[in-house]
């Protein structure tokens, strides 16, 4: 009787074959530390385990649990990419970076592809992701904001704000038609006013003034001290 051959599972994004057993959540911190945190020159010992697994806040059991045989791969390349590190660090005489690791001899360096993800999260993503859950309030912010531009009378200042809505125009356009791209958000951001951009201007001439935004106690104080 000849044993069936099973065949791996291929992803339809990239057609790479799909690992059997993914690596955890709490493993990927956990060697995570133990990559970054400890330092290049000491080995991976039994002591360094236990503090990552302290500082990682794994129970004991679990820590057992993820050192069989099923995680044994990504245990080997987290030494692996420590053993680099440390080749980095002998070559050239720096550290290399915290979160980065040199690429091996024929592997594509994926750092400013990384970086540009985790920027398109923190700023394009949130945006997308305010339209797609009330579109209406995203126009009526706009609105507001070209009503305020008429209460500005220095000219200077105006201009600065209507340049401002138009530039939030535009990419909230983008957004609604699903063309928005990363460079797209980095060329109109630059014509785009911080939200507290007047608000804090406002309550610095009060408190140098001594109006609005003193407690009791403040005005308490300059009066005894008067």
């Amino acid at each position: 009787m000849t044993k069936k051959e099973v065949k791996p599972i291929i992803c339809p994004h990239c057609g790479k074959p799909i690992r059997k057993v993914k690596k955890p959540r709490d493993l990927g911190l956990l060697l995570h530390a133990l990559t970054y945190r400890v330092p290049v020159e000491q080995e991976i010992t039994e002591a360094w385990i236990e503090t990552a697994r302290k500082h990682c806040r794994m129970k004991p059991e679990r820590l057992a649990e993820i050192q069989g045989k099923d995680h044994a791969r990504f245990w080997r390349y987290m030494e692996d990419k420590r053993t680099r590190r440390l080749a980095w660090l002998k070559d050239t005489g720096e550290m290399p970076p915290y979160g980065w690791t040199p690429p091996r001899p024929g592997e594509p360096d994926h750092t400013n592809a990384v970086h540009a993800m985790r920027v398109y999260r923190k700023t394009v993503a949130k945006l997308k992701a305010k339209q797609r859950r009330n579109p209406n309030a995203q126009s009526q912010k706009l609105f507001n904001r070209y009503l305020a531009t008429r209460k500005i009378r220095s000219t200077p200042r105006r201009l600065e704000a209507l340049n401002d809505v138009e530039a939030r125009l535009v990419l909230q356009w983008k957004i609604e038609s699903g063309d928005v791209t990363l460079d797209d958000f980095h060329a109109l951001e630059t014509a785009m006013l911080p939200d507290d951009r007047y608000s804090k201007r406002a309550k610095k001439r009060a408190q140098e003034m001594g109006l609005a935004g003193e407690t009791r106690e403040k005005k308490a104080r300059v009066e005894r001290e008067g």
